[in-house]
């Protein structure tokens, strides 16, 4: 609750109870293994808590399965992964190589928040490429000029603006 009136918070903010969730669901689990340890059917297993995982794991195996079956699965869970797969091959399409030290600025992005940086620093696999977005922090004219690449997002299709 606390996290509600945290202002410009984003998604990785839910972490932080999702950690008091695991604890529960754990120490729920945890009392479900020992109640199961205790009962006479189980107690010529060796291994019970073995058991009980394997028992949880074909629950959720089952439920995730019957679940894409139905067809009820958020779409956001999966096509937020294909847009940043499409995202990565055209710029790996678009310009595979960087020299180190590059200055790329992204002029328009298909993603929200800073989410462009980061694939863009991902594909290139340089820590000395710098990347910056003009959605997030628009640059003035002379800084514009100054950088190696410019790129921008027109009709779901990366275009290189600037670069060798």
């Amino acid at each position: 609750m606390p996290i509600t009136f945290i202002p410009g918070r984003g998604g990785a903010c839910l972490y932080i109870p999702l950690v008091g969730w695991a604890v529960i669901v754990a120490s729920v689990f945890l009392s479900f293994s020992k109640a199961a340890a205790k009962s006479p059917l189980l107690r010529w297993m060796p291994d019970r808590a073995a058991l009980a995982v394997a028992v949880l794991l074909g629950i959720a195996m089952f439920w995730a399965n019957t679940e894409r079956r139905r067809g009820t699965v958020p779409p956001g869970i999966l096509r937020p992964a294909q847009l940043t797969w499409s995202v990565a091959e055209q710029i790996r399409a678009v310009q595979l190589t960087v020299k180190p030290g590059s200055r790329i600025y992204l002029v328009r992005g298909p993603l929200p928040g800073w989410d462009m940086k980061f694939i863009m620093e991902l594909v290139y696999h340089d820590r000395s490429v710098n990347v910056w977005l003009g959605e997030q922090a628009p640059l003035p004219p002379a800084e514009f000029n100054r950088m190696d690449y410019v790129f921008t997002f027109e009709d779901g299709k990366l275009k290189r603006l600037k670069g060798p």
